[in-house]
């Protein structure tokens, strides 16, 4: 299978990197793409982000989350459903078709945004309207959660208390059992 290109790439288009697959990428990839000053990457294979999605599909949304922090837009083919767009709409859109059709239009400012302080985090959400502002100290269970060590790789385990409330927030999502938190990190 060929990757598709999205719209204003081509697959020999010099501002952009070719992942035949999302499968083994790190965060360490992406960093490496934005080091060489490229646009973003283009994904061959077709991606299903749904709850019932296996754990590839959770890896993938983390990689689109990371990306977003990165300043690169991903262009993948696939689909949404069973989460609803407005939690995720901040990160790049899946696109169907030679016409480019995409799922939602990602804003020019990162919809949800998170910073890191001296023992605490401020997470900015823009996806719902006004600038919703939400201070989470050390101690909150969130924390660790939301801006875990690097070590912990792309999806760390988190306090299954912790997962409940930032779900309930809009701030994460179950994807394969797992769960993948959706603040971006500007770096």
């Amino acid at each position: 299978m060929s990757a598709t290109p999205g719209p204003g790439t081509t697959s020999d288009d010099p501002m952009w990197t070719h992942w035949p697959s999302h499968l083994r990428r790190s965060v360490a990839d992406l960093e490496a793409v934005a080091r060489q000053r490229l646009r973003g990457v283009v994904v061959g294979e077709p991606v299903h982000l749904a709850p019932e999605a296996d754990t590839g599909a959770a890896v993938f949304l983390a990689l689109l989350r990371e990306s977003a922090g990165l300043g690169l837009v991903v262009r993948w083919r696939g689909s949404v459903s069973g989460i609803p767009h407005a939690l995720v709409r901040h990160l790049s859109a899946p696109y169907d078709g030679p016409a480019g059709h995409f799922a939602w239009r990602r804003p020019r400012t990162a919809g949800l945004r998170l910073r890191r302080g001296p023992g605490f985090l401020t997470i900015e959400d823009r996806r719902f309207g006004p600038v919703r502002r939400t201070l989470v100290p050390e101690h909150d269970e969130r924390f660790a959660a939301l801006c875990p060590p690097a070590t912990a790789g792309l999806l760390p385990e988190v306090d299954p208390a912790a997962g409940a409330r930032l779900c309930s927030e809009g701030l994460a999502v179950v994807i394969g059992g797992r769960l993948v938190t959706l603040p971006v990190r500007l770096r």
